[in-house]
């Protein structure tokens, strides 16, 4: 069995965002089966196939490895009397999928969905933002408190404004997801009320992106006291991997691992009309001895 896996970076609240990258792929023949211990998303190769994915919030759910409440098994047995299959359950949110592409949505009214959205996702982006800004103001009150003491001794130190300039980030960096996302709820309950679709998420991946690139270069310059070649460095290290990541083809996941695979027996894709001949012949010799053919391909030309 081929698997996929991935890290992807999804906005918590970007819930159309999620169905339709699940709705690509399968398109593209990998099917979503969950998350591994390294939150890392798995895929399953499969026949490409148009199906429609959902995400629905679970408010009652605070770790995935939790046991379902009651109110969650009663929602899956719902959704799945109206055909949606429970594939994963994630931090906040569960993940469907029904097979049928024409299928009623799975949640109807959009008010609603924002509410429990909301209700799911409020406490815990809430938290982590106080959370994280109480932390890094706490260590730089702390640290203008060291450098009012002996500020000499540490106006020496190359580390000192890296250090700064990290801890300023952080207390910015943790108010912006809150922001985005209260941004977000306020169009999306607007566009609701109107009877609009929802507002696509945006700048989620331009933030998230610039937040590790700022953190990973702060970071480089206290370990690195300050050298400027050592900044250099990985800032042209970090260009070239952004230019590569764009220049270069998904081989991985469109190209290699569609080539001369097997998947559960059965020869992958694509197959030559030469492999196909050799098919038939060892088919025909095995029906003369009376064995059955081990790959059958007219009986799917015909389907």
């Amino acid at each position: 069995m081929k698997l996929l896996r991935k890290f992807h970076d999804f906005a918590p609240w970007d819930a159309q965002g999620i169905a339709a990258h699940l709705e690509k792929m399968e398109a593209k023949g990998w099917l979503f089966r969950g998350t591994d211990v390294l939150d890392r998303w798995e895929y399953v190769k499969c026949e490409p196939r148009a199906v429609r994915w959902a995400v629905a919030y679970a408010p009652s759910r605070t770790n995935r490895r939790l046991m379902p409440t009651d109110a969650e098994r009663d929602l899956e047995a719902m959704c799945a009397d109206a055909g949606w299959e429970k594939i994963a359950a994630l931090s906040k949110f569960h993940i469907y999928r029904n097979p049928d592409p024409e299928c009623t949505p799975l949640e109807s009214d959009e008010i609603s969905r924002l509410d429990t959205m909301n209700r799911s996702l409020h406490p815990s982006l809430l938290g982590q933002s106080l959370l994280w800004g109480a932390v890094s103001i706490l260590a730089l009150g702390i640290l203008c408190s060291a450098l009012s003491e002996e500020l000499p001794r540490y106006l020496a130190m190359p580390a000192l404004p890296g250090a700064i300039l990290f801890l300023l980030w952080l207390i910015f960096s943790s108010l912006i997801p809150w922001a985005m996302y209260r941004r977000f709820l306020k169009a999306a309950r607007s566009a609701a009320e109107m009877g609009l679709p929802c507002p696509a998420v945006t700048g989620w991946t331009r933030f998230s992106r610039c937040n590790y690139a700022i953190m990973a270069l702060l970071l480089l310059w206290i370990l690195g006291a300050g050298s400027p070649l050592l900044i250099l460095g990985y800032t042209a290290v970090l260009t070239a991997a952004a230019v590569l990541r764009r220049l270069l083809p998904r081989r991985i996941s469109d190209e290699v691992l569609a080539e001369n695979e097997i998947v559960d027996g059965i020869v992958g894709e694509e197959i030559d009309e030469a492999a196909m001949a050799m098919i038939a012949d060892v088919n025909e010799r095995l029906a003369l001895l009376g064995i059955p053919a081990f790959v059958d391909r007219s009986a799917d030309e015909e389907t």
